[in-house]
């Protein structure tokens, strides 16, 4: 069988599955509606959710990230290190939800990261999109990999 006849019938069943689950919902929105239903719910359930349970709940729910194309091991470190200082800082609340780090990072949290308060989540791929990993047009790690590697 043809590749080119197996891949366009691959991508044609991923892009049906897509609309089929987008067909699901209303997805023509208008800003103008939307900005009126949202001031509505604001005015609805502010006041009920304004509470320190709900705010220490959503800071729990934070991914803490870092995903800059500048990242070291040292600035990882730091930015891990606060972390682990939040526990006896704050220690009414619950810590956030996760580091966020590049794959190459993974290791240096790991490392860093005291008493397991939180866990750690990495982004793969090229998120945030615009972000530029590459040192420089041709530029190699040891493996032969446009990215740093440790």
């Amino acid at each position: 069988m043809d590749m080119n006849i197996v891949m366009t019938t691959i991508m044609d069943l991923e892009h049906s599955k897509y609309e089929e689950a987008l067909a699901k919902y209303n997805i023509r929105l208008h800003d103008e509606d939307v900005k009126a239903k949202t001031a509505l719910l604001i005015e609805k359930h502010v006041a009920e959710n304004n509470t320190p349970d709900v705010k220490k709940f959503l800071f729990h729910c934070i991914d803490l990230t870092t995903l800059k194309c500048t990242d070291s091991d040292e600035s990882v470190m730091k930015f891990t290190g606060k972390v682990n200082e939040f526990v006896d800082k704050y220690p009414d609340l619950d810590n956030v939800a996760a580091i966020c780090v590049y794959p190459n990072m993974a290791e240096v949290v790991n490392d860093t990261l005291e008493g397991r308060p939180c866990k750690h989540s990495l982004c793969i791929g090229r998120f945030p999109f615009i972000t530029n990993i590459y040192r420089s047009k041709g530029s190699r790690n040891s493996h032969g990999s446009p990215y740093r590697s440790r």
